[in-house]
């Protein structure tokens, strides 16, 4: 007579999504808990107006408008300012 293998693909079957199941269960729970930083995309570092304009090869920074100081596009600093540089 023939055999039948339908039981042991079923619990083949059964073995690989209980399995793939727990590594997105795990996956999940890393996302959601924040320990895992690769999908964070970077460590955000705190930097002051400062530290910013320094990087972009200006003289100094502040997180308000003074005179002689100009605004640097999209540059905010880690409380969310927007910066402005001294040339």
């Amino acid at each position: 007579m023939l055999k039948k293998r339908n039981a042991e693909g079923m619990t083949m079957n059964v073995i690989v999504l209980a399995i793939i199941s727990f590594l997105v269960l795990v996956l999940l729970i890393g996302i959601l808990s924040g320990r895992v930083k690769i999908f964070t995309g970077a460590v955000e570092e705190s930097q002051s107006c400062s530290q910013i304009c320094q990087i972009k090869d200006y003289s100094s920074g502040a997180p308000e408008q003074k005179t002689g100081y100009e605004l640097l596009a999209g540059a905010k600093d880690s409380n969310g300012k927007q910066c402005y540089c001294k040339t």
